[in-house]
């Protein structure tokens, strides 16, 4: 998750409000009704552990 995290922050370091962290408010897509839902930290780690695993 840390490494994850590091990548987030480098990539968007200019174009995010806190780089490097895992959302906590909604968004919006601009140009449609489309709205992302929350992250849920534990569905990223099972994620993030289930690609380990690939590799």
């Amino acid at each position: 998750m840390d490494l994850v995290k590091e990548y987030n922050r480098i990539v968007c370091e200019s174009l995010c409000d806190k780089p490097g962290e895992i959302r906590s408010y909604p968004v919006r897509i601009t140009g449609t009704d489309y709205k992302p839902g929350m992250p849920v930290i534990e569905k990223i780690e099972e994620v993030l552990q289930l690609a380990s695993k690939m590799t």
